[in-house]
């Protein structure tokens, strides 16, 4: 079973394989959702194809911070500044950035580029853009351009209350890789709405319930007092 929650809502529908809407014996409330992301990354790219460049092994710059610098095949790029929370304006000639701490906001890098084959620098704003924002290319020639792909998640965090018919509820913090387990359920993060990337507010958790659970607990306590049984008991009945 999937199911989908936005942030402040409850919900207790989910989707089976065949994607019929299923009522479930258990709800969930999506307090928070979070998305921890890798810093930005540079890359040099094709303008005609989009691939990385060198094709078959493209570099890959990881930002380090603002003074840095870099060589990409034979371009000397100087980080000049960054804005973590921009967004990118337009004009009629060039791309630009501007400090921006609204949701939406993107990250955004002023470059210069430069090369022994250059006569002159190439100065510009490099972004990822966002779900509102468009990316921003430097264009160092008609064939070469540098860009910011869209950064890796780190990870991404749901902070949710679950309630069950059987009247229990629970506080818990969800991550891939960390399910929660509350009556015969297990319920794993799955997936969040990418289309928002880091901006996402809806969350999506794979549930699974196994009915066979407190028959398998009971097998196990069922073993273990039958072992404490011969460990205690078993040493009398044979002196007797």
């Amino acid at each position: 079973m999937r199911m989908t929650v936005s942030e402040g809502q409850t919900e207790w529908r989910a989707n089976d394989e065949l994607q019929n809407i299923v009522e479930l014996p258990i709800a969930m409330q999506l307090d928070t959702f979070m998305i921890e992301e890798y810093p930005p990354k540079l890359v040099l790219v094709d303008l005609e194809t989009g691939k990385g460049l060198p094709e078959n092994r493209p570099e890959l710059y990881l930002f380090e911070g603002e003074g840095k610098s870099t060589n990409l095949m034979g371009y000397t790029i100087d980080i000049l500044s960054h804005l973590p929370n921009a967004a990118i304006m337009r004009d009629s000639l060039n791309s630009f950035a501007v400090p921006y701490h609204s949701e939406g906001n993107t990250h955004a890098i002023k470059v210069r580029v430069s090369s022994e084959e250059m006569p002159n620098p190439v100065v510009g704003w490099v972004s990822n853009g966002s779900y509102v924002f468009p990316h921003s290319v430097v264009y160092i020639n008609e064939k070469v351009g540098l860009v910011m792909p869209m950064q890796e998640v780190k990870k991404y965090t749901s902070h949710v209350h679950v309630f069950t018919e059987g009247g229990d509820s629970k506080a818990a913090v969800i991550e891939v890789n960390k399910p929660l387990r509350i009556a015969n359920w297990t319920i794993y993060q799955l997936s969040y709405d990418e289309s928002k990337g880091k901006y996402s507010n809806t969350s999506v958790f794979e549930l699974v319930r196994d009915p066979w659970l407190p028959i398998v607990y009971a097998g196990i306590i069922m073993l273990l007092l039958g072992s404490f049984y011969l460990f205690i008991v078993g040493p009398k009945i044979k002196k007797s």
